[in-house]
């Protein structure tokens, strides 16, 4: 069923509690279900009373009243749908966290009820905060002897991409160094150096998968702009 939305109740980037009312769509077509679902309801149980009346009279068969008797039972399972789909027209905040910017304006059709319907908005939960990454066994086994032996121990996540740009930039210098010295270098120097570009790219994207992240989160845009100095190693908060 096509619907249209017709208020949003938050600005974009804000956070929202958990049940806080966020679009509120068009009740009418959802309303007017309800009221014929009411009437054909209603209908279904006069029925069944006047069966009862007829089956304890021996006027009908036992097997006319059960057909009766279900037929009721559906028209009270369409009426609960039909309850169902006026309190869906106010759509709330099902957990709470930080939600990103509206897909759909009021006035826009949107189509729901399938996996297929359209994504009004996004709400990010924003404590906690799930990272999930790969860790090499040399490394697990590293953090478990650092922890005591503690299968389970805190880690600390931080961006390093202009470092890795650092990095990059170093590795390039040194490698057009030993061309220059030995020309014979050059094929296996200049794979290192597309390995070395390759490895950047991947923290580019990292970056920008947490700049992403951050806006989904916090609301705020952080891409393009200056990045803070990252202290020398061994340097106090490094």
């Amino acid at each position: 069923m096509m619907i249209a939305p017709a208020a949003v109740h938050f600005r974009d980037g804000e956070v929202v509690r958990k049940g806080q009312l966020l679009f509120s769509l068009d009740p009418r077509p959802a309303q007017a279900q309800l009221a014929a679902a009411r009437a054909q309801a209603g209908q279904a149980r006069t029925e069944l009373k006047r069966a009862e009346s007829l089956l304890a009279a021996k006027a009908i068969s036992q097997e006319e009243y059960e057909s009766r008797r279900s037929a009721a039972a559906v028209a009270d399972a369409t009426l609960r749908a039909r309850r169902l789909d006026v309190e869906f027209t106010r759509v709330t905040a099902p957990i709470a966290g930080r939600v990103s910017a509206r897909r759909v304006d009021p006035g826009n059709l949107i189509a729901g009820g399938t996996s297929a319907g359209d994504v009004l908005t996004t709400i990010v939960s924003a404590d906690p905060i799930h990272f999930i990454f790969d860790a090499s066994e040399a490394q697990l086994l590293k953090l478990q002897r650092q922890a005591g032996g503690v299968t389970s121990a805190p880690v600390q996540v931080r961006l390093q991409d202009d470092m890795v740009d650092a990095l990059t930039a170093q590795i390039f210098r040194e490698l057009l160094s030993y061309m220059t010295e030995d020309p014979h270098s050059i094929p296996r120097a200049t794979r290192i150096m597309f390995i070395a570009k390759y490895i950047e790219r991947i923290a580019d994207h990292a970056t920008n998968i947490a700049e992403m992240v951050i806006y989904m989160v916090e609301g705020r845009i952080v891409r393009h702009t200056e990045p803070e100095p990252v202290p020398p190693s061994g340097a106090p908060g490094a």
